[in-house]
């Protein structure tokens, strides 16, 4: 209501916050705060509602796509499994976690490669 931020109204009693004892101004504000917050709990309800029944159907769909189509499924989980890390890295700014990752993704790349040819060298890692 933009009025006075030292005058608190609830259950039509005017308050003057700076007339009060800190103990009081603390049960004032309390007060005001459930006041301001009330019926909110039936909303609180219909949002883990919501998000559990999309957690629910996105599992579902999640089996349902491995089942269907499972090449694809695993290709994707690879990619995002791979590149998910790094780029929450990226964002947070850690650079030891990218330089790890990046190490690890270039031997990695390095295996794939020479298990890859034709004929194996004796030099690959078992």
């Amino acid at each position: 209501m933009g009025g006075n931020p030292d005058v608190v109204v609830l259950n039509n009693v005017t308050y003057h916050l700076s007339e009060l004892s800190a103990e009081e101004k603390f049960r004032i504000e309390h007060l005001k705060y459930h006041e301001d917050h009330k019926g909110h709990e039936k909303m609180h309800l219909e949002m883990f509602l919501v998000a559990l029944v999309s957690l629910l159907f996105c599992q579902l769909v999640l089996m349902f796509w491995k089942k269907r189509h499972f090449r694809s499924y695993q290709l994707v989980t690879l990619i995002a499994m791979w590149l998910v890390p790094f780029i929450y890295s990226v964002l947070a700014e850690f650079p030891r976690f990218i330089f790890v990752w990046v190490l690890f993704s270039l031997t990695t790349g390095v295996m794939v490669y020479l298990a890859s040819k034709r004929r194996i060298s004796t030099t690959t890692p078992r």
